[in-house]
C-alpha cells in the first residue's frame, strides 16, 4: 500500500493521504519494527513531496491528517522495549514531527495574507487548522465579519459567505466554552448579526443567517448557565468543607 501511493503524482497521493493515514496506523502497529522503520521513512518522503501543496487549505488538511498520525502511532512507539529498532523508529517519527510543524509553520504564515478570500474560504481555512492554532485568528475573522454587517451596503453574495462562515462559528463557539475573550467577541457577533440579518433580502440567506445567529446565542446561553451551576457547586462545596 505504501509503495503503491509513493508511486503516485503528489497530488493524487495528497488527496487519499488523509483516508490512508488511519489504517497505516493499525498496519503499523501490528507488523515487524523493521517493516514499519520502512514505512515511517516513506511517510516523510510524503511529507517532503508533498510540501508543494499550493491550495493553502489542502495543506492544513493534509498536515492534520499527519499530526493526528503522529499522534496516534505515538502512544504505541513511546513505550516499545528500548531496542536498537525501537530507537530507530522513534527518532523517525521526532523527525516526521519536526517536518510536520515546520511546514505548519510556514503555512501559518502564509495564511496571515489570506483575509481576502471569501469569508466562507477563509473560515473553511480555520476549521482546518488545529484548536490553538485557529484560536489566534479567530478574531480576526470576527473582526472581519463585523466591519462587513456593519457596512450601508449589503449584497446577496456578501450575505451567503457570511452566513457560511457563521455556520462554522456555531461549531467553534461550543468548542471554546472555557476561553473568555473569545465567548465575548461571540457574544458581540450575535448582537451584529441580529441587526444585520434585516438588511438581507433573500429569505432563505436570511432565514440562514438567524439560525446561525440563533445556535451562537443558545450556546452562550447554556454555557453560561452552566458556569453558574460549577460556581454554585464550588461556593456550596467550599461552604460544607467549612463547616466540617
Amino acid at each position: 500500500m505504501v509503495l503503491k501511493l509513493t508511486r503516485l503524482s503528489v497530488p493524487e497521493r495528497n488527496s487519499l493521504v488523509p483516508a490512508v493515514l488511519p489504517a497505516l496506523v493499525e498496519v503499523m502497529r501490528k507488523t515487524s519494527l523493521n517493516r514499519a522503520i520502512v514505512m515511517m521513512k516513506y511517510l516523510i518522503l510524503w511529507v517532503h513531496l508533498g510540501s508543494d501543496e499550493d491550495h493553502l487549505l489542502k495543506a492544513y488538511r493534509l498536515l492534520k491528517a499527519y499530526r493526528r498520525f503522529i499522534e496516534a502511532v505515538s502512544c504505541w512507539i513511546n513505550v516499545l522495549p528500548n531496542t536498537e529498532g525501537a530507537r530507530s523508529l522513534r527518532r523517525l517519527k521526532e523527525t516526521l514531527t519536526v517536518i510536520v510543524e515546520r511546514q505548519s509553520l510556514l503555512a501559518s504564515k502564509e495564511a496571515k495574507d489570506h483575509v481576502r478570500l471569501s469569508y466562507s474560504q477563509y473560515a473553511l481555512l480555520l476549521d482546518a487548522m488545529m484548536p490553538e492554532e485557529r484560536r489566534l485568528h479567530i478574531p480576526r475573522l470576527l473582526s472581519a465579519l463585523k466591519g462587513e454587517m456593519t457596512e450601508e451596503v449589503s449584497t446577496h453574495e456578501q450575505a451567503v459567505e457570511i452566513s457560511k462562515a457563521l455556520t462554522l462559528v456555531v461549531a467553534w463557539a461550543l468548542n471554546d466554552h472555557r476561553d473568555s475573550e473569545l465567548l465575548q467577541l461571540y457574544d458581540q457577533i450575535v448582537e451584529v448579526t441580529k441587526s444585520y440579518a434585516g438588511s438581507i433580502s433573500s429569505f432563505v440567506v436570511r432565514a440562514e443567517v438567524c439560525g446561525a445567529t440563533r445556535k451562537i446565542e443558545g450556546t452562550l446561553r447554556e454555557l453560561f448557565k452552566t458556569t453558574v451551576q460549577e460556581r454554585a457547586a464550588n461556593a456550596l462545596a467550599w461552604a460544607r468543607q467549612e463547616n466540617v
